[in-house]
């Protein structure tokens, strides 16, 4: 329509508004043009976002962006996700319908509850990796992560010494029936720190969920994203995973806050309680 008004006046003359009046034409809807917004910067922080979480999609780089004050809805972060050409694929696991009855321990608060457990790895010249990993059942935190070729019950002692000097020592610790686990040297340190072992049934590591689910991530997020040189290459890149990890990346069942957020959240409630009993 608006081309039909440009012909008119050009070829015969009219002004705008006969012409617009001859063809029934708005004439605020011919002079409008639109203006379309510059999303250069946006689509900067969708890249940054997709190539530094290789595991994120749309959806979690959206959470992020909000996080960082980007005023943008889903749907336009999907559009531009689809136009970079991005996307994230999953597996999605056979889950079994058969389960045994194992009533999993509640964590009620920071520290009540840790789970432990081992991963397994590479160096880039396929020298073996071990990996202890721990979480905090309740905020998710992971307190932090051992790496060696061997670990053994004294190398898992001697760290969970370390962490129960920094982060605190939890009431109970929830694990495998692995030797390292299941040795006398590591159940008389849990012993005289007065510490509860809640073994899992032989077979069945979803007893374990919270680790389970911490280890995929871990997995899929610093593992196969990276290659080591070495032990002391392995725990730097761990180390700096696990400050992203509590500090940076939110977490689908804290509401999108991070593990640090939600302890900070958590201890909060607790003071404010505690001073509303004074």
């Amino acid at each position: 329509m608006k081309e039909l008004v440009s012909f008119l006046k050009d070829q015969f003359n009219f002004s705008e508004r006969r012409a617009c009046k001859a063809l029934d034409f708005a004439r605020s809807t011919c002079r409008y043009s639109s203006v379309k917004e510059d999303d250069s910067e946006l689509r900067k922080r969708i890249l940054h976002h997709a190539y530094k979480n290789l595991r994120f999609g749309y959806k979690r780089i959206y959470i992020l962006l909000r996080r960082e004050g980007v005023e943008v809805n889903m749907k336009k972060v999907y559009r531009i996700y689809r136009e970079l050409g991005l996307s994230c694929r999953f597996k999605h696991r056979k889950r079994s319908t058969h389960r045994g009855k194992f009533i999993k321990p509640l964590a009620l608060h920071h520290n009540d509850q840790w789970s432990i457990d081992f991963v397994h790895d590479e160096t880039f010249k396929k020298r073996r990796l071990r990996f202890l990993t721990v979480v905090d059942n309740f905020t998710r935190e992971a307190p932090g992560i051992l790496v060696d070729k061997k670990l053994k019950a004294k190398d898992v002692v001697r760290y969970l010494d370390i962490l129960t000097e920094i982060k605190g020592t939890p009431r109970q610790i929830i694990c495998d029936n692995g030797p390292e686990f299941i040795s006398g040297h590591f159940k008389e340190w849990a012993s005289s720190k007065k510490i509860r072992l809640n073994f899992i049934r032989p077979g069945k590591p979803s007893d374990n969920a919270f680790i389970e689910s911490f280890n995929s991530r871990f997995r899929e997020e610093l593992l196969n994203a990276n290659h080591f040189d070495d032990v002391e290459d392995a725990q730097k890149k761990a180390d700096n995973w696990i400050i992203y990890y509590n500090g940076e990346r939110p977490h689908g069942s804290l509401s999108n806050k991070t593990p640090n957020e939600f302890k900070r959240l958590v201890r909060g409630v607790y003071m404010s309680e505690e001073q509303s009993t004074v």
